[in-house]
């Protein structure tokens, strides 16, 4: 795979607050618009959680976490849809009161670079209070 492609968001939610929405995936339909489900056992990724993703237009991605750091609020999985196979590793800062979010897209130059927008707006209304 190419480089990988990166985004970036900036928002008042405190980092904690931000991290813990990131790493709940029951959650990702209500900040991450392209989700529109999930399915998961776990309430809070760890290593070797896995699952679907329900997408809009229908695409159903399965999923598995190849990390997690919560003192770095850091964690990284890999997502399949057919033969596409994208990795994607997160992580949220803390900027003052408020936080940054962060985006890692491993996947081909024209669809990480399709994906990026989608994710920016996803990362934006995670961060956002």
């Amino acid at each position: 795979m190419p480089h990988p492609l990166t985004v970036r968001a900036r928002g008042a939610r405190p980092a904690r607050e931000s991290w813990e929405r990131f790493v709940r995936p029951a959650i990702w339909p209500r900040w991450a618009p392209q989700i529109t489900a999930t399915r998961c056992r776990d309430e809070r990724v760890r290593r070797g959680s896995h699952g679907l993703v329900r997408a809009v237009g229908g695409i159903v991605a399965r999923f598995r976490v190849d990390a997690v750091d919560d003192l770095r609020m850091e964690w990284a999985w890999t997502v399949r849809a057919g033969r596409l196979l994208v990795r994607m590793e997160h992580g949220v800062e803390r900027v003052g009161d408020g936080s940054a979010a962060w985006a890692r897209i491993h996947a081909p130059l024209p669809l990480a670079a399709l994906y990026a927008p989608v994710a920016a707006l996803a990362l934006r209304r995670l961060v956002a209070r």
